[in-house]
């Protein structure tokens, strides 16, 4: 079962085995009453709930008329004005598996992709392969390429077809731009 929550939620949501959603320390939610008519939802031993019916709306994340992408979205969500605060994805996703990320650095989340004989894209996320064959890949990579020039080159596999590079040297500076051309048959562009 799935519950769909609008507004801030504090505490913890565990779902019984009964799947019954369970709410626990000092709830205040908003929610649609969609939720009302699929569960019955209650307050945990010793915690204090209150909900308050609504419908279920959206979120300007950016700004009206914005369809941001991945990073600014998460940003917002987070509560960072995207704005203000632009950071790209490939910081984000260094940071999400544990990587340091330097002042200077440059960061830059990948997707493994399949060309064919003429370069190309066939699958823009390789089949959407398993972590353990990015991990593979990614150490391969990483074992030949450990510089480039005076720029130290780190490499590590995320989830299923992403990767992170981080190129950490003096004089670096992003962003650079994208190389998926959003759809298949195309070639990848160049990165600048």
């Amino acid at each position: 079962s799935q519950v769909s929550v609008s507004g801030t939620v504090s505490g913890t949501v565990a779902i019984t085995t009964t799947g019954t959603p369970s709410l626990s320390g000092n709830v205040n939610v908003t929610v649609s009453p969609l939720v009302f008519d699929q569960f019955r939802i209650q307050p945990a031993a010793g915690g204090n709930f209150t909900a308050t019916l609504s419908s279920t709306g959206l979120t300007i994340p950016v700004a009206r008329g914005v369809a941001p992408g991945s990073g600014p979205a998460h940003l917002a969500l987070f509560g960072y004005d995207p704005l203000v605060y632009d950071i790209g994805r490939g910081v984000l996703e260094a940071i999400g598996i544990g990587l340091d990320v330097d002042r200077g650095d440059v960061a830059v989340r990948g997707n493994f992709c399949t060309v064919d004989a003429n370069g190309l894209i066939t699958d823009r996320r390789a089949g959407r392969i398993p972590t353990e064959v990015c991990q593979e890949l990614c150490d391969k990579l990483a074992k030949k390429i450990k510089k480039v020039g005076d720029v130290e080159v780190i490499i590590k596999a995320g989830k299923e077809h992403r990767f992170v590079v981080i190129f950490r040297g003096k004089g670096l500076e992003g962003p650079l731009t994208a190389t998926d051309p959003n759809r298949e048959g195309r070639k990848l562009l160049e990165a600048r």
